[in-house]
């Protein structure tokens, strides 16, 4: 009964034109006090959904109600990011997917989040080769998530990177270029994150390209598509800032270059 009432509580909390006033009914309602307290009991199922109502109350909240609900929102950060360890895949999917959500509010909510080492070691883990991909999309999109934003945000990526999550970010696009029925969602996800990781200044562009993204990037620039903008997109933060020169100088003798110009030349202008 509880995991159908769970269920319940997810999709009306969900999508829809009428998903913000719903989730701000939950929400006055004090329905995520018994959410949080869902999210530790043994049942599989119902962990999942009180993880993924609180995602989707986390994503669909009035921004102009956010200031009363921040503080709610952050309580169900803890336990999350406990779960982010827990043995069932599914139960860690759902709670990736939420702290992703989160991540989304706002930079105070990032900051706190980031100040984590167990929520980074895990969204790392999950980006292992081994893992899901749905549990590695989520992982990236996380990870873009909490490198996003204004105030903080160099600080907060300094952290990411030094949490050791650009390799693992890296070694999956190496991976899914040679695959022949590649991920997009999961190669798109991977590169946003690359993109906003490297719009974190000097020292996570550096971190980027020393951990091998040049040749890592290639496949995704040699074909027009979305992601060969992604990539290019992920190229020109990469020669931002002070430093710039030598990552260009890195970028172009992997031979980026003639890429990029081949791209001028596409019919998709979005490209």
């Amino acid at each position: 009964r509880v995991g159908g009432v769970g269920w319940w509580v997810c999709h009306f909390a969900g999508g829809g034109g009428e998903a913000p006033v719903r989730a701000e009914g939950v929400l006055a309602g004090q329905g995520h006090d018994r959410l949080v307290t869902l999210l530790s009991t043994e049942g599989e199922t119902v962990v999942c959904d009180a993880a993924a109502t609180l995602g989707n109350l986390a994503l669909f909240v009035p921004l102009d109600s956010l200031p009363r609900h921040r503080e709610t929102l952050q309580h169900a950060c803890i336990p999350l990011i406990a779960l982010l360890g827990h043995e069932s895949c599914n139960v860690r999917l759902s709670a990736t997917g939420a702290i992703s959500s989160l991540a989304r509010l706002s930079d105070p909510m990032r900051t706190d989040l980031v100040q984590s080492s167990a929520a980074l070691n895990a969204l790392r883990a999950a980006l292992a080769p081994d893992t899901p991909q749905a549990l590695a999309l989520e992982a990236a999109r996380a990870l873009t998530n909490l490198t996003d934003g204004n105030k903080g945000r160099c600080e907060r990526t300094a952290v990411v990177v030094a949490a050791g999550c650009v390799a693992p970010i890296v070694e999956q696009l190496s991976r899914l270029a040679v695959v022949a029925d590649q991920d997009d969602a999961l190669a798109s996800a991977l590169l946003d994150a690359l993109t906003n990781i490297a719009w974190g200044g000097d020292g996570p562009s550096n971190a980027i390209v020393e951990d091998g993204v040049c040749k890592a990037i290639l496949p995704f620039l040699a074909v027009t598509s979305p992601l060969s903008r992604k990539a290019s997109q992920c190229v020109r933060n990469l020669c931002a800032f002070t430093e710039r020169q030598a990552r260009a100088f890195a970028l172009a003798r992997a031979g980026v270059v003639p890429l990029l110009c081949a791209l001028l030349e596409a019919e998709d202008h979005d490209v």
